[in-house]
């Protein structure tokens, strides 16, 4: 879809898109992007659990490194 003179930038023309991120409006002139969606993807200190990552292991066997 296009959203005739709606970049909050340049005034511009905004078209929704999507890519592996999720969906996001991005102006034909400046580029300008904006997400729609946020996305869901792990940062990498959540691959896992909390009790389960070094820092507990490191604390169950008394605090050696």
């Amino acid at each position: 879809m296009i959203y005739f003179k709606a970049c909050p930038k340049c005034g511009g023309d905004l078209t929704d898109e999507r890519d592996i991120y999720g969906k996001y409006l991005r102006c034909q002139q400046c580029g300008l992007h904006r997400d729609l969606e946020t996305h869901n993807a792990q940062r990498p200190d959540q691959h896992f659990p909390p009790s389960s990552g070094p820092a507990a292991r490191n604390k169950a066997r008394g605090g050696v490194p």
